[in-house]
């Protein structure tokens, strides 16, 4: 068998200049690649395609009882373990359950348990608004406060709209108007500092 590649030819090296010390040496004849260097690559090869072959053969071809394969599930359950609630049980009772709920109960795929949680959470949501603004109404923030919250939420809008001459002369008045509220209101003049 012929290689596609051309042999090299032997190498002569030149005659040492003086002295006849080293004397011209010839070189061998050999092949950059010869076929016993593959060898080696190609019996691994051949060793993986028939170990890939016998396992490819081991899974189509021997029998899988189906009856005992689950199909995975979209989401993770507990179903039929430590069920929260009857199967035939009404919305109420699905709300009461989710209020027992605790922390660690996985509630994750149940919907009508996933619902009435969220309708839980929504709810106490609602209620801790309304408790918040009951308390920042009447102690927590003082008169002074609550005007220059509203202020600011004011004069964010009116600059958040700015996008001409017209628009920026809006935001000039209404700033004015604000300041000027608030010297009459609190007795205090809002001075501009211009330092950079």
């Amino acid at each position: 068998m012929s290689s596609s590649r051309p042999k090299k030819s032997a190498k002569t090296r030149p005659a040492a200049p003086e002295g006849g010390l080293l004397r011209a040496h010839k070189e061998e004849k050999f092949q950059l690649h010869d076929e016993a260097d593959l060898v080696n690559f190609r019996a691994d090869a051949l060793t993986r395609f028939i170990t890939n072959q016998d396992l490819m053969d081991n899974v189509t071809l021997k029998l899988i009882h189906t009856s005992r394969l689950a199909p995975p599930r979209s989401f993770p359950g507990n179903e039929g373990k430590n069920k929260l609630y009857e199967e035939d049980a009404t919305d109420e009772a699905i709300m009461e359950a989710a209020k027992n709920m605790t922390p660690t109960q996985l509630f994750s795929g149940d919907l009508p348990l996933m619902r009435a949680k969220e309708k839980l959470l929504a709810r106490e949501l609602a209620e801790l608004h309304e408790e918040l603004e009951k308390v920042i109404n009447t102690s927590v923030l003082s008169e002074k406060s609550s005007f220059q919250k509203r202020a600011v939420k004011r004069l964010a809008d009116a600059q958040s709209q700015c996008s001409d001459a017209e628009s920026l002369e809006h935001l000039e008045s209404v700033l004015e108007r604000t300041l000027q509220e608030y010297k009459d209101k609190f007795k205090h003049e809002y001075t501009f500092d211009d330092r950079p």
